[in-house]
């Protein structure tokens, strides 16, 4: 394989690098999957157990209730799979506007893992046309 530099990395050192190297991330976007977390939870081998917060409300029916009691419960109840299971972390997304908490917020439900939502470009952005927005404001 093009990993293996095509024969040339020793097949050993291969496997070894990439379970080293190499991680096993589930997404948890819908029902479905919170009511199998404790089986998914229990799978040697996972290492994050990522929550889709967008996909998680609208499959709860309630998009854009980042505290609906439905959504919030399915969090917790992933959030305790991972702490009974098998060893994966739990990944939650920064900032989601499904979601929204900070990282002290994050660390307080146990994430141990965590990605920036939305994307940096679109940070910069919001970014950009708030200093925007605020300097026509003051300015005129």
């Amino acid at each position: 394989s093009r990993a293996a530099d095509y024969g040339r990395i020793p097949l050993v050192d291969h496997m070894t690098a990439s379970n080293r190297e190499i991680l096993l991330a589930c997404m948890i976007e819908d029902m479905a999957a919170v009511e199998r977390i404790e089986e998914i939870a229990a799978v040697d081998g996972v290492n994050l157990l990522a929550v889709g917060p967008s996909d998680l409300s609208r499959s709860l029916g309630v998009s854009g209730q980042p505290d609906d009691p439905k959504l919030v419960a399915a969090i917790d109840r992933v959030r305790d799979a991972v702490k009974k299971g098998a060893g994966a972390r739990l990944a939650l997304p920064l900032g989601h506007a499904a979601y929204p908490r900070n990282a002290a917020q994050l660390r307080e439900l146990g994430a141990g893992y965590t990605n920036c939502a939305p994307t940096p470009e679109a940070r910069l952005l919001h970014s950009l046309r708030t200093q925007l927005a605020e300097a026509r404001r003051l300015l005129g």
